[in-house]
């Protein structure tokens, strides 16, 4: 047998709850084509895995890489660990839906004070129009998309090192609709504009949504 590469003598846990054995992995392209005794097969490379662990990628199920994925998209702070897949979107922030206002994400706050700026506490939502301006400025960010489905397209151009599976955010939508004005009960065609937005996104890709009821303008909700 012939591969593109092998590892050898490696502690294989296969994420199936078995026990770890090991063995040698056979790998071509991008495939495991074979697990177990390789000591006659040949290679172009040989990796000797001197024992350490083998497994499946980790998924990182509370995960905020979608805030830098498009100024790192390689991921390497996640692929270090082991991490290969990432569900984001976390605690209500997404960076889709957009609309007249944006909602912050903590990652701007080296330069959300060009989009607004008070002494003790920073207003998590500003001004589309601002944000985009600074973060253009600042990070050479474009900010051109407004629909999920939009967002997904430009994480995609990036080709990110780990896989993505995006949450749309209850707060990135509600600032969508209600803008600065969040602090007051939604009335109910807000409420419906709000669910237009849930449903838009997860028909553009979203896995679902989240929410974060500590935090604005989340924590504003009645229901």
């Amino acid at each position: 047998m012939t591969f593109d590469f092998i590892i050898k003598k490696a502690q294989v846990i296969d994420g199936t709850g078995a026990q770890r054995t090991v063995a040698d992995i056979g790998i071509k392209g991008d495939t495991i084509a074979a697990l177990g005794d390789l000591s006659s097969a040949e290679a172009a490379r040989v990796i000797d895995a001197g024992d350490q662990v083998v497994a499946p990628g980790f998924i990182d199920m509370h995960n905020h890489f979608d805030q830098t994925i498009l100024l790192y998209p390689a991921a390497q702070s996640s692929v270090a660990q082991g991490i290969t897949t990432a569900v984001t979107g976390q605690c209500g922030f997404s960076h889709a839906p957009l609309n007249k206002h944006y909602l912050a994400c903590f990652w701007e706050w080296d330069w959300w004070d060009r989009v607004q700026s008070r002494k003790y506490y920073q207003e998590v939502v500003g001004g589309i129009d601002k944000v985009r301006a600074a973060a253009k400025d600042v990070q050479d960010l474009e900010i051109d998309w407004h629909t999920f489905g939009e967002w997904i397209r430009r994480v995609e151009e990036t080709r990110p090192g780990v896989n993505l599976v995006p949450l749309v955010g209850h707060g990135t939508v509600r600032a969508a609709v209600m803008g600065l004005d969040y602090r007051r009960t939604a009335t109910e065609d807000e409420v419906r504009a709000m669910v237009r937005y849930v449903e838009q996104s997860m028909d553009e890709g979203a896995w679902g949504i989240s929410n974060g009821m500590d935090y604005a303008p989340n924590a504003f909700c009645s229901k």
